[in-house]
């Protein structure tokens, strides 16, 4: 009969959050994990402080300074060391009865959600514990963007494959956007300052894609920015310069800014910015229109000049007639 209750005891005291154990054939008393810190998630990628308390550290015979091994168990999947287990270990030093101190090493999460993990604890004294339910939590890594390939340079004018290099995007075969951010004083030539390209997720460190046609106006360097379901990373720098041809004489299509009948141009600088500016001549009527640049490349539509019912068209040339230093309008009908 004593036999058998000693067995129902043990089998009571294995059921709480600590666990017994047996020095030298006497029972130690049961260890119980009442709060975890940080209670915030923790970077996956870099160490942190933490601190563990108990309700008794010391009632098994451990003492101050006394080394304790403490693990991070996943509550799902195998979310550290890339993705290749299910726990994390670490060290922890006893400072008081109720509080045990360490560092917790990188986790290195391979997940794009939040991994949660019980805490277990064994003591030099063969004393252990496990928190009865998840007290840390590990944040995933934050998504970044750091390399372009195959070449820092690609020209706007033909579509190109590129690779991108990223960390925090998953898993491999999905799809994301990838943004090129034309830097300030780039420009493509529709006036826009942002080319996307969808990319797929080859591995956790590379993307792939193949990026549109996308003519400039001037070589412009951009930074890479990707977004995949809500996550983004941009570049903290530009790790790519468009160009606006492969430098073998090939001209650039381009759409110009008016839809009427221009039969005859002339091009100079009319405002004295140093900024080519536009003069068209319709071929229906006798109309002279005026454009402007803007300094960006962009014709911005101005004046409409002598303006006729005549259908006969005009010609337009660009001279300083009166040797003022400044271009005048010359049309002929």
């Amino acid at each position: 009969m004593q036999r058998v209750l000693w067995i129902l005891g043990l089998a009571l005291v294995a059921t709480g959050c600590g666990s017994s154990t047996s020095i030298g054939g006497v029972l130690s008393s049961l260890i119980t994990i009442t709060a975890y810190v940080p209670a915030t998630a923790k970077a996956a990628n870099g160490e942190a402080d933490f601190s563990v308390f108990v309700d008794s550290a010391f009632q098994n015979g451990d003492s101050p300074g006394a080394v304790v091994q403490v693990r991070f168990l996943a509550t799902s999947g195998s979310p550290f060391a890339g993705g290749t287990s299910d726990i994390l270990a670490a060290t922890g030093t006893v400072v008081s009865a109720t509080q045990i101190v360490g560092l917790c090493p990188p986790a290195d999460i391979a997940s794009l959600t939040e991994v949660t993990a019980r805490i277990s604890l064994e003591f030099p004294s063969g004393a252990t514990a496990i928190s009865a339910t998840p007290l840390a939590r590990f944040a995933p890594p934050p998504p970044t963007v750091t390399g372009f390939g195959p070449q820092p340079t690609t020209v706007g004018t033909v579509a190109e494959d590129f690779t991108v290099d990223v960390t925090g995007f998953g898993p491999v075969g999905a799809m994301v956007t990838v943004e090129f951010l034309l830097e300030p004083g780039g420009l493509l030539c529709d006036g826009g300052t942002v080319i996307s390209a969808q990319g797929m997720i080859m591995s956790p460190t590379r993307i792939a894609g193949t990026r549109p046609v996308s003519p400039v106006q001037a070589t412009s360097a951009c930074r890479l920015r990707v977004t995949q379901l809500g996550r983004t990373a941009t570049s903290s720098l530009p790790l790519v310069s468009i160009l606006p041809n492969p430098g073998s004489g090939a001209f650039v299509a381009w759409q110009a800014p008016f839809t009427d009948h221009a039969a005859n141009i002339a091009v100079g600088d009319l405002n004295g910015d140093g900024y080519p500016d536009l003069v068209t001549a319709s071929s229906s009527f006798v109309d002279i229109r005026v454009f402007l640049n803007d300094q960006t490349g962009t014709l911005v539509p101005g004046p409409v000049l002598g303006a006729s019912l005549d259908r006969n068209g005009a010609r337009v040339a660009l001279g300083d007639v009166d040797k003022d230093g400044d271009l005048d309008i010359v049309r002929a009908m």
